[in-house]
């Protein structure tokens, strides 16, 4: 069983750093975060870059699908209300998707999950985070059709597209957390990034 990594990054450490992480980054990935024009999310997407950028590196491209990707390492980022994360396997695609707003995915459950997810008993933010996380690690995200992407079982082996994925699911409360990889199973290990 392999190993994926996830780093954490507040939002609030992002912006006690803020200068020191604009030092690190390229002016393309600063001008892309300076874009968002509410200063939560431009830190989230500072502490995107920055994470990219430190584990990594330069070497980033992206998919014909639009997923990013490098040689070397497998990696999915994901951020939501005052956190950003990512993902980091050696073995195969991995997809992660962190979310907090219960009640936005609550909304959402009517249009991108079946009758049967719904009518499951697993809440809609676990449901919403297994098919963005699936949708990743895929490779497509949730293009497919978020409906025809399955959030069931929610925890351990399922096919999909011809493909044999591993999920699992967690809580770091308030953040309900969903990683996916192919092929093969693994185990979480997690970390916060406090100084850097």
């Amino acid at each position: 069983m392999n190993r994926i990594r996830i780093y954490y990054l507040l939002s609030a450490v992002v912006g006690e750093n803020e200068d020191r992480i604009r030092q690190t980054l390229a002016e393309k990935e600063i001008s892309a975060a300076q874009r968002h024009k509410i200063r939560g999310n431009m830190l989230l997407a500072l502490g995107s870059a920055y994470l990219k950028k430190r584990f990594v590196g330069d070497g980033i491209k992206i998919s014909p699908l639009g997923k990013p990707y490098a040689d070397g390492v497998f990696f999915s980022v994901s951020h939501c209300e005052g956190m950003v994360g990512i993902a980091l396997s050696e073995e195969n695609e991995v997809g992660l998707d962190i979310e907090s707003n219960a009640a936005a995915c609550e909304e959402t459950a009517c249009y991108c999950c079946t009758e049967d997810e719904i009518n499951s008993g697993v809440p809609p933010l676990e449901l919403f985070t297994a098919k963005e996380s699936l949708g990743k690690a895929e490779g497509g995200g949730l293009r497919a059709g978020p409906k025809k992407i399955p959030a069931l079982p929610p925890e351990g082996r399922l096919e999909y597209r011809n493909g044999v994925y591993y999920r699992h699911a967690f809580r770091i409360p308030p953040y309900s957390v969903s990683v996916t990889q192919r092929e093969s199973d693994f185990y979480v290990e997690g970390e916060y990034i406090n100084e850097l």
